[in-house]
């Protein structure tokens, strides 16, 4: 939503409109699944909102939405010492690639699987295979977190042990950590 307000500074349609047409439509998801071109995002949500708005600069708020959690840090910190760390992301190109210049955190994870590159995303069954091969163990010995409870539950069903993240302490205590 932070985006959509953003936006409607450039546009006579509100931040709501902009949210409907764009994030409760196909499109974002049709970036997040690596169908379109983060050009090609931009120019079509550009013509929905009526935006006058260059594309640095969209690409700029568009990517602005993320702060850091020090105290989930401190905690991937911790499981790194121990534990081999895989993301599993609902994402897109400049988000993925924003984050990880903003927060170094990231470059504490072993692997990723990105739904931009692979082509589907959470919940679908297909990405969660793809994690339990990226593993390259039983699922039984996979914990996965996800703050969404679909998320959680699609993982389950192949047999990971699924939490779902409310908060850090509740998630540490969860862990035994």
């Amino acid at each position: 939503m932070i985006s959509c307000r953003r936006l409607s500074d450039y546009s006579t349609i509100s931040a709501e409109m902009i949210y409907k047409m764009i994030l409760e439509s196909p499109l974002e998801s049709r970036l997040t699944k690596g169908e379109i071109s983060f050009f090609q995002f931009y120019s079509e949500v550009k013509a929905l909102a009526k935006a006058e708005i260059g594309f640095d600069e969209f690409t700029e708020f568009w990517n602005d939405i993320f702060t850091e959690n020090p105290e989930m840090t401190e905690l991937i910190k911790k499981l790194k010492s121990c534990h081999r760390l895989i993301i599993l992301s609902n994402t897109n190109q400049p988000h993925f690639n924003y984050i990880c210049q903003k927060f170094p955190v990231l470059g504490l994870f072993d692997d990723s699987i990105l739904s931009y590159k692979v082509g589907f995303t959470k919940p679908d069954p297909r990405i969660f295979k793809l994690t339990i091969e990226k593993c390259a163990t039983d699922p039984a010995n996979i914990v996965y977190i996800d703050d969404k409870i679909e998320n959680v539950e699609a993982a389950k069903r192949l047999g990971m042990r699924g939490i779902r993240f409310e908060d850090c302490g509740d998630l540490r205590r969860r862990l035994g950590s």
